[in-house]
């Protein structure tokens, strides 16, 4: 090879390096937002069960099978059957929801077609929990200046976790669970940047520990997390929030050194907005108006070349949501969770089909195997069920979008605020205490699992300290905006729009971690980590804090396992334990907070409390993906095998 050669050669690499570095810059920011990214994909994977635990995700992926085919309306139903919830019916025909969601996973479901018919899909699976961990700690390394110690340390744990998983009893995914698997894959890596864009959100102002803290607990020990394999709206409810806030908060900040500049960041935020109105119109709605009544007054600019560029990638945005209704619906304007439920009549060309996973999609998995329980029912027997719009009201008022907007404002807002005022025994079911209500929807989520706010996670008590915070200003008589930033109202804003909204439904039936709130998680550990006393807590007792947790997780999962199997508690019974083990986690971090923004002698404590919250947090979802939950075949061999192992450990030692 000449010379002229090596250097076109060399000369390739190189650019491509550079595209490469600049696209990871993009997405990810820096080394430490991939590190929390491949942090995010490693821990779903203990989770991943390629199965349905809620049975209005069977239409959520008969839609995807419908759209991959290249329609919005579904020509067979290959799981569950059409009266499966969430299914609309117009004109003869049958539709699903969430459609922005199932384009998203479009591609995934080709890859992982592509992939089932080379290796065997378990064995990708398991290539990539392994991949994921040798390239957490290369980034680690690099970030630490242990580059060679984070390759060695990587490949050698790498390497021991893809053995594990060869040597475990491996049950191959059959070809059509492919569509729930790519609708999980695509939830999997939703959650996943919402720890990423929730680092980059802080990382510019606040301390870099912090950061990537916070990043850390939305990716591993938030309920994000938990529905991030149960592929419900939720994580793509959540990554919308924290990308609209990112790119918000960096067009207050760029300059025009910024590859977009403050425009193009403003633009991209109500880009964001519109696909996320494609997800679920009324979250997009609420998220559109917080982010327009913060946007307009603070911007830097509102002049007409200004609104034109905002307002036409807005509209760019809207297109693939106003198309899809125009083709279902015949109006734009209206949705398919709008739209009339589908109640058994008569459908045009459909033929519900049984294929190899049964009625309910999910019996193969178990009776071939599975998890070593007995074969599991159909859909409408066991699985959780999903209920119909999150927003049922929403469709008496429907036509009010259009007719009166003004009114329809006033009834989504001030409605759920008079609710919250007219039942104070709802707001505390809700965020402190739920209790066993005796509800339940099937036998993954029996009576008890349902849990608070705070049950869920302890780590939002810390927010206490901001009344606290304000009071001390107040008596020091300083100026209590001085560190108010134009993100934190948007934040502050669009919680209590979005809390007004959806509490009049609350409490129901399922909810588990109070699903339906998903999106605000992030935004209550945003503003816990904008806390002044927290910056300081985690920055001088950051290993007090890093201990704690991680002694919590390595401690209290076996405990917290032994004493509800010894107990005898169940499944509810279990979710119920977890639950006063949160609640006085965060009575003594509410306490230990309020101490700290008075006096500095407290940091200690918080941090110590701060660790034990994150921890508790991280348990409950690791005793839930290994012990709790175990429906249909998990993704890595190796959890279905130590899952059953624990299992019948927990058994045999609690019964004697």
């Amino acid at each position: 090879m000449s010379t002229e050669t090596w250097q076109s050669v060399a000369g390739a690499r190189t650019r491509t390096k550079g595209w490469m570095n600049l696209l990871g810059r993009i997405v990810f920011g820096d080394r430490v937002g991939v590190a929390i990214f491949l942090a995010g994909i490693w821990f779903s994977l203990l989770s991943w069960r390629v199965g349905f635990a809620v049975n209005d995700t069977n239409t959520i992926a008969n839609t995807l099978v419908a759209l991959t085919d290249g329609h919005l309306y579904l020509v067979d139903v290959p799981f569950g059957s059409p009266l499966n919830p969430g299914s609309h019916f117009v004109d003869g025909r049958l539709y699903g929801r969430n459609y922005g969601q199932v384009a998203a996973s479009v591609p995934l479901l080709w890859i992982l077609r592509g992939v089932h018919s080379v290796v065997p899909l378990y064995l990708f699976f398991s290539a990539l929990w392994s991949l994921s961990a040798f390239g957490i700690s290369v980034q680690v390394g690099h970030v630490l200046d242990r580059r060679r110690v984070g390759r060695i340390v990587g490949a050698l744990v790498a390497t021991a976790l893809l053995g594990l998983n060869l040597q475990a009893r491996a049950l191959e995914i059959s070809a059509d669970r492919l569509p729930i698997a790519a609708l999980q894959l695509g939830s999997i890596l939703a959650a996943a940047f919402v720890g990423v864009f929730g680092y980059r959100l802080l990382v510019a102002e606040q301390d870099r520990t912090v950061a990537a803290i916070t990043g850390l607990v939305l990716a591993l020990a938030s309920p994000v997390a938990f529905w991030a394999t149960i592929p419900k709206r939720h994580a793509f409810s959540a990554l919308a929030v924290v990308v609209v806030l990112y790119t918000f908060d960096r067009s207050r900040r760029a300059d025009g050194d910024d590859l977009l500049g403050p425009t193009g960041f403003r633009a991209l935020a109500y880009a964001t907005v519109g696909l996320a109105t494609w997800v679920h119109a009324a979250e997009g709605f609420v998220l559109f108006v917080g982010l327009a009544l913060v946007d307009l007054p603070t911007a830097r600019r509102n002049d007409p070349r200004t609104l034109a560029v905002v307002g036409g990638a807005f509209l760019v945005s809207l297109l693939p949501f106003l198309l899809t209704n125009f083709a279902i619906s015949g109006s734009p304007f209206e949705p398919p969770r709008l739209l009339p439920d589908y109640n058994g009549e008569p459908i045009t060309g459909v033929e519900p089909t049984e294929s190899a996973s049964g009625n309910g999609g999910s019996s193969q998995a178990t009776a071939a195997g599975g998890d070593g329980g007995p074969p599991e029912p159909n859909a409408s027997a066991e699985l959780a069920t999903g209920g119909g719009s999150t927003f049922p009201d929403m469709k008496s008022v429907s036509e009010s979008v259009l007719s009166r907007p003004r009114f329809y404002v006033k009834w989504l807002f001030l409605r759920g605020f008079t609710d919250a005022l007219n039942r104070p025994d709802g707001l505390y079911r809700v965020l402190v205490h739920r209790g066993n209500m005796g509800d339940d929807a099937g036998i993954f989520f029996p009576a008890g699992t349902n849990l608070s706010v705070l049950e869920s996670m302890p780590l939002l008590a810390a927010l206490v300290s901001i009344p606290a915070t304000l009071v001390r200003e107040v008596r020091r008589r300083t100026g209590l905006l001085r560190s108010l930033r134009a993100t934190d109202v948007l934040a502050a804003l669009y919680a209590v729009f979005f809390f007004t909204l959806v509490f009049p439904n609350l409490p129901i039936h399922f909810q588990v971690t109070v699903r339906y709130l998903t999106p605000l998680y992030p935004l209550g550990v945003y503003a816990v980590a904008r806390q002044e006393t927290v910056v300081r807590t985690l920055r001088d007792y950051r290993s007090v804090f890093a201990s704690t947790a991680v002694a919590t997780v390595l401690l209290g999962v076996p405990a917290i396992g032994y004493w509800t199997a010894y107990q005898g508690l169940g499944k509810g019974g279990a979710f119920q334990f977890h639950g006063l083990l949160a609640l006085a986690a965060a009575g003594l971090l509410a306490a230990a907070t309020v101490a700290s923004v008075y006096d500095a002698r407290a940091d200690r404590a918080t941090a110590a409390l701060l660790g034990v919250s994150v921890g508790l947090g991280t348990a409950l979802l690791l005793l839930s993906a290994v012990v709790y939950m175990h429906y249909s075949n998990a993704a890595l061999p190796i959890v279905r095998e130590v899952g059953g192992a624990v299992r019948f450990f927990l058994v045999r030692t609690t019964l004697g």
